[in-house]
């Protein structure tokens, strides 16, 4: 077992326990700074993790309203470029701004 992962068995062992902090490294007599280490450690781990589900955006595909309108719009987010129908640029960018992504740059 790696040690990461062995830490993160011990702190959800200690999530678990209902204990403090305190009550639980004394127990099982873990050093105090170790444990926050591994705590934060495990921690950011976590959140890079999460980070690709967290930050999914559902985006409804319209219908066309125009069978001839068949042009096609190039959104830029950063280093991400989307290419998409002119029909779904609307609801592309009204889902976006309502996720907070779009943002004045003033």
């Amino acid at each position: 077992m790696k040690k990461l992962e062995l830490w993160q068995s011990i702190i959800n062992e200690w999530k678990s326990s209902g204990q403090t902090k305190q009550e639980f490294l004394k127990r099982k007599n873990i050093n105090q700074s170790t444990f926050y280490y591994w705590i934060k450690k495990t921690s950011t781990k976590d959140a890079d993790d999460k980070k690709g589900i967290d930050s999914f955006i559902a985006i409804p595909r319209s219908k066309p309203l125009n069978k001839l309108n068949t042009g096609e719009a190039e959104i830029s987010l950063g280093r991400a470029k989307i290419k998409m129908s002119v029909s779904d640029t609307a609801s592309l960018l009204i889902s976006l701004h309502q996720a907070g992504v779009l943002h004045d740059q003033a």
